[in-house]
């Protein structure tokens, strides 16, 4: 293996996170989890939506190196 091969802290974060975003659309969208939190279920899905695009530009970032 190549020492360029390995996961450094920074990526393994990166991709950590993104998938935390993702993860957060999906509950935010789709359980009532945030309910209480958030009534309006315009507002979650457009929050959650928000979330899942901030997650692929996470993981965008992360696939071209930056």
């Amino acid at each position: 293996m190549k020492e360029g091969n390995k996961l450094s802290a920074k990526v393994i974060y990166g991709i950590v996170m993104a998938l935390f975003y993702v993860c957060m659309s999906v509950l935010v969208i789709f359980t009532s989890v945030f309910k209480e939190l958030i009534p309006n279920d315009v507002l979650r899905v457009i929050i959650g939506v928000l979330f899942f695009a901030y997650g692929f530009f996470r993981a965008y970032r992360v696939w071209k190196g930056a």
